[in-house]
């Protein structure tokens, strides 16, 4: 059952975002389109789109935009997340208009743990034998970031998973997908990557710039257990959590919620878009049950009164 279009969605990534490939002004224009009020572009690790997206903004004024970021944290808890059992995804918003000195430590934190991700991951096929440096990574980014991106990044990002799969078999490291995914897995096994920031400094820093912090996608790390959820309220220093997401089950959502008003936190919702379908329409490459499109943009299944209640939090700091 396809959910229908509400006035906001506040989990987006765009091509600044090592997984995604959308255009930030192609979320505003699809926004206006569908008459929604409120979009936050959350990339992994960093604000690097908000300068352009607030620039296309400039054409779509009645769009409220939200300064926001998606920040990986490591926390002492066991989850229930299949690759990283201690990795959780924060939602952070409301950043300010010259971070603070905690903030700028943080974010220069995510750009020590990229740099040192990439040479691990290096380091691991080198083990391997394989010969892949920073000019052969430079080129495969090259082959699918936009220019403009690859100018301000860098090679000082992650890379996207079936693209560099793809060039590990056109390089001749593997001969089939099935392969190259066991090359990947091998390299990574071989240099162990960096452990994420911790979830009470990132979550401590960006509360000190006056933002807010939500869960993103809980279902992965908590489902409905009761326990695990007020541990990572703690931990997490959560002010909210998103009660509607592609990987969030229907029924839970109201769970989310009640949650949500038994603590004060904010509930929020959204699509966690990353690509375009074949109508040019951003889309999630998530999802909970298959034959359901609940990852569409603004079509996340969160309640149109969540906006408002997100907003005064947010503008009541």
């Amino acid at each position: 059952m396809r959910n229908p279009v509400v006035s906001y969605d506040l989990h987006l990534h765009s091509y600044w975002s090592h997984d995604a490939f959308i255009a930030p002004e192609a979320y505003l224009r699809q926004a206006s389109e569908l008459g929604m009020r409120c979009i936050a572009l959350t990339e992994h690790y960093s604000m690097d789109s908000f300068e352009e997206l607030s620039g296309a903004a400039k054409q779509f004024p009645s769009i409220r935009i939200v300064p926001a970021a998606e920040l990986t944290v490591s926390t002492s808890l066991e989850t229930l997340y299949q690759t990283n059992r201690s990795r959780v995804d924060l939602l952070c918003y409301g950043f300010a208009a010259t971070h603070t000195p905690g903030m700028k430590r943080v974010f220069d934190r995510y750009r020590q743990w990229l740099c040192e991700s990439r040479e691990a991951f290096f380091a691991g096929m080198r083990a391997l034998g394989f010969d892949y440096t920073e000019e052969h990574r430079l080129e495969l980014l090259r082959s699918y970031r936009p220019e403009h991106v690859v100018d301000r990044q860098g090679n000082n990002v992650l890379t996207q998973y079936d693209r560099e799969l793809a060039y590990f078999i056109d390089r001749g490291f593997a001969v089939s997908e099935k392969e190259a995914r066991e090359v990947y897995k091998r390299a990574g096994e071989a240099a162990a990557a960096p452990s994420f920031p911790p979830a009470e400094k990132v979550a401590a820093a960006v509360k000190g710039e006056g933002g807010l912090v939500a869960i993103a996608h809980p279902f992965r790390y908590f489902r409905d257990d009761r326990a695990k959820m007020d541990a990572m309220r703690r931990e997490c220093l959560l002010d909210g959590i998103e009660c509607a997401h592609p990987t969030v089950p229907r029924e839970i959502t109201p769970l989310y919620r009640d949650y949500c008003a038994e603590y004060g936190l904010f509930p929020v919702a959204g699509s966690d878009c990353h690509l375009t379908n074949d109508r040019g329409e951003p889309v999630s490459p998530h999802g909970f049950r298959e034959g359901e499109a609940r990852g569409e943009f603004g079509r996340h299944g969160g309640a149109e009164e969540w906006l408002d209640e997100f907003l005064e939090r947010l503008d009541g700091r």
